[in-house]
């Protein structure tokens, strides 16, 4: 069976609601959806996911992930931990297998994460647990992604499945690994029985000099910012061959693109560019 590519982010600015993404999904002949919390998902809305999931059945889309960014080392952790376990409950619904949540979502501040590192820690974990356990008795499986400072780069998330105990899967995420100065291939290598969802997304890497607009930093100040599929300096040939050499045959995300005067052209490019990649590599 071949990698499969689901829609995730609103890769157009026009899109405000998920039926609009069910739509976009099904012109694109895409079958899979991954959902975030933005729209009608700003919070967990059972009601509303109930009528989804109607409205997708209907048109042959289904869900495959569950997407929540939440910061569960915060002062308001037990209030962001209790709204992501009701994503759990939306996972269901929707019939999807993944719930995928953030821990410690901090991406410039290094220095505030690992200011109270063991703390900070140590409430991720509990947190992740707490919510893995919840999910599971509904037959969800969370995965996490190396992700922010403290659970990210091959040692930071060595941490993260040495402590965690639980069957919890790896979502291989293209560019997150920069933000910890790591390889992405080394990575991937590392956590390979673990991978249960990839996120495909380009970055083009500046080294010490300044690129104009927005961009990233990395632990070691290191510059990069967000570019279409293809022209930036992530190895979409070298990571799809990996997965395809260790048999991985889920669901790959396509992540968005830089959003230009073309949005539709933007996305459709790199959603070109990915299905040409997952044939060829």
């Amino acid at each position: 069976m071949s990698i499969k590519i689901n829609l995730y982010m609103q890769p157009m600015s026009h899109i405000k609601s998920y039926f609009e993404m069910v739509d976009l999904a099904k012109k694109y002949d895409i079958e899979y959806l991954e959902i975030l919390n933005q729209f009608e998902f700003e919070t967990p809305d059972i009601e509303f996911a109930k009528r989804l999931r109607k409205y997708a059945d209907e048109r042959g889309i289904k869900f495959v992930c569950v997407s929540v960014g939440a910061n569960l080392i915060g002062e308001d952790s037990k209030e962001k931990n209790e709204y992501v376990k009701k994503y759990a409950d939306v996972c269901a619904i929707l019939g999807s297998p993944l719930l995928h949540h953030t821990i410690a979502i901090e991406f410039q501040n290094p220095e505030k994460v690992f200011g109270e590192k063991e703390k900070n820690f140590n409430k991720g974990i509990s947190a992740a647990r707490e919510i893995y356990d919840y999910a599971e008795k509904l037959g969800v499986r969370t995965i996490h992604e190396e992700q922010g400072f403290l659970f990210n780069g091959i040692e930071g998330y060595q941490n993260l499945v040495d402590n965690i105990d639980r069957n919890t899967g790896t979502l291989l995420d293209f560019g997150n690994i920069r933000f910890r100065d790591d390889d992405i291939l080394d990575f991937a290598e590392k956590f390979k029985d673990r991978i249960a969802h990839v996120h495909a997304n380009d970055y083009k890497v500046y080294g010490s000099e300044i690129p104009e607009g927005d961009y990233y930093t990395s632990y070691n100040k290191t510059n990069f910012k967000e570019a279409k599929f293809g022209e930036g300096d992530n190895d979409f040939y070298g990571i799809i061959k990996f997965l395809k050499s260790i048999g991985y045959s889920g669901y790959c995300a396509i992540e968005l693109s830089p959003i230009g005067p073309d949005e539709e052209k933007t996305f459709r490019e790199d959603l070109e560019y990915l299905r040409k990649v997952i044939k060829e590599a």
